[in-house]
Order: structure tokens, then C-alpha cells, then sequence
């Protein structure tokens, strides 16, 4: 399969581009002018949420129109963006379904929501969103779970208010590119959630941690009772046939990954 993929030399993108080029034909943006057909486009370039407010504009907004100028040439059968979980803002519900999209986003989230909707409105090509949250790759710990187990590996007491809701803001990322190249081929665009199953709450989880890497982190969990809200991942597998891994399977490979175990 002939593969443009952006943002190869990212956390995420190395990781697939080391595991793309093995099997399939992987071009970049420098090979741009030489193409005339891809299989697949793969976008993941592009500034995190934790860059300054000129950065993510730059790269996010403005560099993706030009990169369309680039792109109307090529013939493109299928396009994966990858968006964020923050293009829904403050959390009002318990459930975030992928028609949840509320307000106070962040710039990142707007820049990804942006995104979403420039390419549907301007690529001729089928288009999939993937709204993702924490990739639990082995050099990015400034997510939620990645400072816990920071703090975990290093013994620090930990608080944490009693919650007894699901939480499955984390995803595999070898599961993330496996739905990349084997979801259900959909001639319609949708912007889907990708992530693991809602098995474990956030207090299972750091238990489980604690006892797989050997942690001697206290765990001190309050009285006050706070419900967050749980990622829908049905939508993705109804529509594409996501098997997503399950919340264990994807800590475990995490660990591992990080070689803490």
C-alpha cells in the first residue's frame, strides 16, 4: 500500500512510520511533488496542546491550508486525521458520544476541530477523524495517566478524590494504527472515538499499576464523591469494526513499552 503519513518525526509518527515502512511504500512531505496517487494519507502533523497559542495557529490552521494546495494534485482514496478528545471542551455529560462537542475549548481543540471540518469541506477523499486521548507511547508522560505513573515509579504519594466512574482516557498505539490500516472501508466522512474499553475506574488503575511496576507509592483516595465522564468508543465499532484493546492489555503493553515491569 503507497502511504503519505505527516508527523514522522513525532512521538506517535516515528513509532508508525518505523512500523509502516516494514511493509508498505511510505512517502513524505518532501516526496509530495513526485506523487500522483496515494492509498492512504495519513495526518498526524501537527504543534500538541502544549505549545503557545502562535505555534498551534502556525502549524494546526495555516500550515494545513497550504499542505491542501499540495494535496488537490495527488489522488487520495482514503484520509485519517488525527484529532484530539479536546475538541469537546468542559465535560458536561458522563458519556461523551462523538455529537458531544461543548464550549471552553482550548486552542489545540479548536485548531483539531478546525481540521476535522477544513479537510470534509475541501479534500476529495474519504475522510476519518480520530478524536484520540493519551497514547500511552514510551516518551510522552504530560498527559493525566503519565504523570501517575510517573508518580508511581518514583514512590510519590498520590490523592486522589474517590470516583467511581470508568475511565478510559488512554489508548494503545499499536491498536491505534492496527484500526488505521484495518477498519471497514467507509465511503462517508465521520470524526469517530478511538480508545481503549471502559473497564477499570481510576482508582483500579492505579492499584493495578502500583502492583505491576512494584510501586511503593501511598495511594490516599478522599471522601468526596467527583463522577467523570467515560469516552464512547461505539460509534467506532459499529460503523468501522474497531476491536479496541482492553484497558489491562493496554497498561500492560504500556508497561512494558516503558520497562518498568
Amino acid at each position: 500500500m503507497n502511504i503519505l503519513i505527516t508527523g514522522e518525526k513525532g512521538d506517535l509518527g516515528s513509532l508508525f512510520f518505523k512500523i509502516l515502512k516494514k511493509k508498505h511504500q511510505i512517502f513524505l512531505i518532501n516526496d509530495i511533488h513526485k506523487l500522483r496517487r496515494i492509498d492512504l494519507f495519513i495526518h498526524l502533523g501537527a504543534s500538541g496542546p502544549k505549545k503557545d497559542f502562535n505555534k498551534i495557529i502556525n502549524s494546526n490552521i495555516i500550515k494545513l491550508n497550504y499542505l491542501l494546495k499540495k494535496l488537490k494534485k495527488i489522488k487520495i482514496n482514503e484520509t485519517v486525521f488525527f484529532s484530539s478528545t479536546s475538541v469537546y471542551g468542559d465535560y458536561k455529560k458522563t458519556i461523551i458520544k462523538e455529537q458531544d462537542i461543548g464550549n471552553n475549548q482550548s486552542i489545540y481543540g479548536v485548531s483539531k476541530l478546525y481540521g476535522e471540518n477544513f479537510l470534509c469541506n475541501n479534500l476529495k477523499s474519504t475522510i476519518t477523524s480520530i478524536r484520540i486521548p493519551a497514547v500511552l507511547t514510551n516518551n510522552n508522560f504530560n498527559h493525566y495517566i503519565g504523570k501517575l505513573i510517573k508518580k508511581l515509579k518514583n514512590n510519590k504519594t498520590i490523592i486522589i478524590n474517590r470516583n467511581n466512574s470508568k475511565f478510559n482516557f488512554f489508548v494503545d498505539p499499536e491498536n491505534l494504527l492496527n484500526f488505521v490500516l484495518n477498519k471497514r472501508k467507509i465511503k462517508k466522512n465521520y470524526s469517530v472515538n478511538i480508545c481503549s474499553n471502559p473497564e477499570l475506574t481510576l482508582i483500579e488503575i492505579l492499584k493495578y499499576l502500583k502492583l505491576k511496576i512494584k510501586s511503593d507509592s501511598k495511594i490516599i483516595i478522599k471522601k468526596k464523591v467527583v463522577m467523570g465522564p467515560v469516552l464512547s468508543n461505539k460509534m467506532s465499532k459499529k460503523i468501522y469494526g474497531f476491536k479496541p484493546y482492553s484497558a489491562k492489555k493496554t497498561l500492560n503493553n504500556w508497561i512494558k513499552r516503558l520497562n518498568y515491569a
